[in-house]
């Protein structure tokens, strides 16, 4: 059975599911209700959602009348139940608008804000040991929140988002073997500064063949990928290679410095 899940922000917290097959309804919602009496997380927004194993892992938002939060829930699928996970002694401070990966036992949090600050640091927990990290960088991406991150392979790309009132293009690379940072350069044409927008990874797809001087930088030229009147995509700068990994960057639901949605574009970064 295909589900897809939906932890959202109203007055109060409403999840639902939604069934792709199921033996008596087909693509059909339904409202997910926690057991009478048991703990469940309250609305939020600007939260992150991930799946670990066979769970959804929320953590951090901001709660209206509240402020931003620091807990993690895990909705286990099978059983259609919450736990809180987060708990200890050493927690991150609390966010929204940051940004999760899971990597291995491991999630990675960076950056997002507490209630109207800024942050810029990298925390990890570790689902084994059930336990809080910080990870001090002397490169980093600074402040940022509002920006999309994936995994792609050994690494995390990190791409957009604000800081200091500025959006920003920036793109990201933290390699989890050096846990270190490395700000990637990328060549013409490039997205616009954008914030809030989603990211996925592709891997082993087909894409475009690299000049001399972008495979040097590790960065392939973004694709761009429009739909034509007569509903069928048509890919600009397009040549033929077989690639490890593409990160995309969609602008369909980001925001540009102009405060404009950026149109119906998918870029993609060789990393």
């Amino acid at each position: 059975m295909d589900r897809l899940f939906n932890f959202h922000y109203t007055k109060p917290s409403y999840f639902t599911a939604y069934n792709r097959h199921n033996q008596t309804y087909d693509n059909q919602w339904k409202k997910v209700k926690g057991k009478s009496g048991s703990n469940v997380p309250k609305g939020r927004r600007g939260h992150t959602a991930l799946v670990y194993r066979n769970s959804m892992i929320i953590y951090g938002g901001y709660r209206d009348l509240k402020g931003s939060t620091n807990e993690m829930w895990a909705f286990h699928f099978d059983t259609e139940s919450w736990h809180l996970l987060s708990q200890g002694r050493v927690l991150p401070p609390a966010r929204h608008k940051h940004s999760a990966i899971i990597h291995d036992d491991v999630m990675w949090v960076y950056g997002g804000m507490t209630d109207l600050h800024e942050r810029s640091d990298l925390w990890r927990f570790d689902f084994v040991k059930k336990k809080w990290s910080i990870l001090k960088t002397k490169v980093n991406p600074g402040l940022l929140h509002g920006h999309c991150a994936s995994k792609v392979m050994g690494s995390m790309i990190i791409f957009g988002g604000k800081k200091g009132g500025q959006i920003s293009n920036d793109l990201w690379k933290f390699y989890f073997a050096t846990e270190t940072w490395e700000k990637v350069h990328t060549t013409y044409p490039q997205p616009p500064a954008i914030c809030e927008a989603v990211t996925l990874t592709v891997l082993e797809t087909t894409s475009t063949s690299t000049t001399k001087s972008s495979r040097e930088n590790g960065v392939q030229s973004p694709i761009v990928v429009r739909r034509s009147r007569s509903g069928r995509s048509r890919t600009d700068n397009s040549r033929a290679a077989a690639a490890t990994g593409i990160t995309a960057a969609t602008c369909i639901s980001g925001t540009t410095s102009a405060g404009l949605s950026p149109g119906h574009r998918l870029w993609a970064a060789r990393t």
